[in-house]
């Protein structure tokens, strides 16, 4: 078929080529799990063209139907937990019911685990099943930016059908993206469900309920439709998918083509439509607009290359090897990921990871199994399955006495309502994630213990018999080393942070710090709730620790006294301190800051938020980074600007969770001199609605621009923040303009320093988020670069977030420091 009738014709080829498993296309027997587990019956289909799943109560009678177009047809429940009662037809209840899941949706899948809040309530809800079997036979499949979908596929061979058919669609759709504009993405993403007839073509009707799902509002929309098949010379009264990509494209330049002439005309000169040489290219965009003094000419080629095989579905392309003519697509590569802020050099390669572990910041939250609050929200074991995908690789447990018959721990927050989960659950989510990742970098495990002898004895077991020879076992002579091991040499291992001996009087420092017991706090937050006072009363309820545990630890968590004193222990043993014992320590002696980085460069530090946080909120993670603290842990089920830092700081090394500490955190920090950086906000493209909704009002966006930085102040060291906002565009989140004034910032400390960018959406009420990128100071590039849009709630470029981008120009003159 010509590819002028096809969204995105490249990607639709490809994936045509897969081959699979026919069953899948005429549909397989599967149990869901509802949200609260009860088990039905259901089918699960690949559409024809392998671009989606699609759930149904009965197999699809025309299997050449697309996936919306079956699923659009898909009864929406009356009823729901979340919404209560609502009408079948509600547009925001067919939304968030999920009916079918798009390539571009698809997140990620596993197997064999009880791992989310939906498998945990169907087990409670079926205890008579014999889950020891079923388990072995569930897919959870994430998806629209790690929501869930839970089965048990009895069929070992559908089921194994089922998973290389989805690892080999992700594989493909990844693979085409880079070459497909992201608009003609777009366009293909909402096709079939604007298509409300399905005979591949879009009347005037289904056309502005297009613009409406793209964010497009123009008093003229209806002439330009009618214009343009007059135009055509057509006598039909419907577009196809090229001609109404075409239209599009014509409304799009309208708006956006003074400013693209004027940026091609700044870099190239007036006489830019007579086409630029490859040898202009790379003296005049790589080397002068774009700061890159190691561009060559073979790269300027390649990049021409590039905007000949870029799909663009309407422009005839006229590049040579030689020349550059076509400038839709060179304003496509500017928003491209392939021109990214976020250097790649730091963003994707992979950091040498040979220097003790101790010299590198990692991706560690706190109170991982809450959902929630800290006093009455659910924990579950989907908690640390969705921080371990998002890059975590220090994860706390708090662990309790469970059933006195089984000696099972069990883990919640303490002395508080929240819900309980089992030990070795954790442990056994946690087994899953590294066998379907092999290779991956050390995760920690942080016991904050306070079990009796017996759970404590069973805790150990689980660990040695599901971890097996994946747990490392430290030797005496590895904990008495000068110096503590690589994360290369422990890559594939799960490493334990608690306690070695038992010492009563060495109290357990994880989460009970001077801070707390001077009275800082009026909970502890390593009781949980329990009063400081009761502690002191009863040294009972300190952990003691039984030696098949305590030999299972690496890193022995014990008391702060000083710097000079701990810096003298073995390098395992470490501290872990409340961001109110942070600031304690700083203000107390102006020297403390540089004497704890000297710490942390041979030993480890862990900071976490005050107890008083009961709202699970976060502090921010700059200023523990600049002391050189390896485990900033946050608080990963609260999507706040603190976590959305941290995303962004370790989407470094291909999101890995370790990122190699820079030497100014090492060493005494000087904050004299200071970096300036101009950003002008220029555009965006393909911007969603909040939460990536179908349905809403057109999003009326503006930008906010924050530098999170480090200063000294008053003798101390803190974190300060400035901030610059664009004008807001109504009624325009397909391409807004902003062409904003320029905003200066003064970077004090640039290797710790972030920018944080936010799209924001207007609203009579309360604004809402829409989208963010976070990109370190010392990760940002010159010229006119582009940002790539995360969905604030779980930092996911999925769904219609992977088509959103920002157009800025950035000039600084520090050089690169990756």
């Amino acid at each position: 078929m010509d590819s002028i009738l096809i969204p995105a014709f490249r990607l639709q080829e490809s994936m045509k080529e897969l081959v699979v498993d026919p069953a899948l296309h005429g549909g397989i027997q599967v149990s869901k799990i509802t949200s609260n587990g009860a088990i039905r019956s259901r089918i699960i289909s690949l559409s024809s063209d392998n671009l989606a799943l699609f759930i149904t109560h009965e197999k699809i009678k025309h299997p050449n139907a697309s996936a919306t177009s079956v699923a659009a047809r898909l009864p929406v429940p009356m009823y729901t937990l979340s919404k209560g009662f609502s009408f079948s037809g509600s547009k925001r209840l067919t939304d968030q019911y999920t009916r079918h899941i798009d390539a571009s949706d698809l997140d990620g899948w596993q197997t064999g685990v009880i791992g989310t809040i939906k498998l945990e309530n169907a087990r409670a809800r079926n205890p008579k099943l014999s889950w020891d079997r079923l388990v072995h036979k569930t897919i959870t499949i994430f998806h629209h930016g790690l929501q869930t979908v839970d089965f048990i596929v009895e069929n070992d061979n559908h089921r194994n059908a089922l998973i290389k058919a989805m690892e080999e669609i992700r594989k493909r759709y990844h693979a085409n993206e880079q070459t497909i504009a992201n608009d003609s993405l777009l366009l293909r993403y909402v096709w079939y469900d604007i298509d409300t007839d399905k005979d591949a073509k879009i009347s005037e009707k289904e056309f502005l309920k297009l613009c409406d799902r793209i964010n497009l509002q123009k008093s003229d929309l209806k002439k330009k439709f009618k214009d343009f098949l007059r135009s055509s010379n057509s006598t039909r009264k419907k577009l196809v998918y090229g001609e109404c990509k075409a239209l599009l494209q014509s409304i799009k330049s309208e708006m956006t083509v003074s400013m693209t002439e004027e940026i091609f005309s700044k870099i190239f000169g007036d006489d830019f439509k007579q086409g630029v040489s490859a040898k202009d290219l790379l003296k005049k965009f790589l080397k002068q607009a774009q700061g890159d003094g190691n561009a060559s000419l073979g790269d300027a080629k390649r990049l021409i290359a590039t905007f000949q095989t870029l799909e663009m579905d309407t422009v005839k392309k006229n590049n040579t090897a030689d020349t550059l003519t076509d400038f839709d697509a060179f304003e496509e590569y500017l928003l491209s990921e392939s021109n990214d802020a976020y250097d790649p050099r730091a963003r994707e390669s992979s950091p040498k990871l040979d220097k003790p572990i101790s010299h590198y910041w990692i991706n560690t939250s706190h109170n991982t199994y809450l959902t929630g609050d800290q006093l009455k929200s659910r924990s579950s074991v989907e908690a640390y399955v969705k921080s371990l995908m998002r890059g975590c690789k220090c994860l706390e447990l708090d662990c309790w006495d469970g059933d006195e018959k089984t000696n099972k721990a069990v883990v919640y927050h303490g002395f508080t309502l929240t819900t309980k989960i089992l030990f070795r659950d954790i442990c056994l989510v946690v087994k899953s994630y590294i066998d379907a990742n092999g290779g991956e970098l050390p995760i920690i495990l942080s016991l904050e213990n306070h079990c009796s002898h017996p759970f404590q004895r069973v805790m150990a077991q689980d660990m040695e018999e599901i971890f097996g020879s994946l747990l490392f076992v430290p030797s005496e002579k590895e904990i008495g080393k000068n110096e503590l091991p690589s994360p290369e040499s422990l890559r594939g291992m799960i490493l334990v942070k608690g306690k070695r001996p038992e010492q009563l009087d060495d109290i357990a420092d994880d989460e009970t710090t001077d801070a707390e017991i001077d009275g800082d706090d009026p909970y502890s937050d390593q009781y949980n709730g329990a009063p400081v006072e009761e502690i002191k009363k009863d040294p009972k309820k300190l952990p003691k620790i039984v030696q098949e545990l305590a030999r299972l630890t690496l890193f022995h968590g014990n008391k702060f006294k000083s710097f000079q004193q701990s810096k003298a222990q073995d390098p395992s043993h470490m501290h872990s301190f409340s961001e109110t014992k942070v600031a304690k320590i700083i203000q107390k002696k102006n020297e403390n800051s540089n004497l704890w980085r000297a710490y942390n460069v041979s030993h480890m530090s862990r900071t976490y938020p005050a107890g008083i946080r009961v709202d699970s909120s976060n502090y921010n993670p700059l200023l523990g980074w600049s002391l050189g603290c390896q485990l900033v842990a946050l608080n990963f089920q609260t999507h706040d600007t603190n976590l959305m830092l941290n995303d962004g700081r370790f989407l470094q090394g291909g999101g890995c969770g370790y990122v190699p500490k820079p030497m100014s955190t090492m060493k005494a920090r000087d904050f004299r001199a200071s970096n300036r950086i101009v950003i002008k906000v220029l555009k965006g493209n393909c911007i969603p609605k909040p939460r990536g909704d179908a349905n809403g009002e057109i999003v009326d966006p503006y930008i906010t621009v924050e530098l999170h930085d480090i200063d000294f102040n008053d003798g101390k060291e803190e974190v300060v923040i400035s901030s610059e906002t664009t004008p807001v565009i109504s009624d325009n989140g397909f391409s807004p303009l902003w062409d904003s004034e320029e905003m200066t910032f003064e970077a004090r400390h640039p290797d710790v320093a972030m920018f944080l960018f936010k799209v924001i959406d207007q609203d009579l009420g309360l604004d809402d988020h829409i989208a963010s990128a976070a990109v370190p100071v010392s990760c940002l590039r010159r010229g006119y670069r582009s940002l790539q849009l995360r969905s604030p709630v779980d930092n996911s470029r999925t769904g219609p977030f992977m088509f959103a981008s920002l157009l800025v120009h950035i000039d600084h003159d520090m050089e690169y420091l990756h």
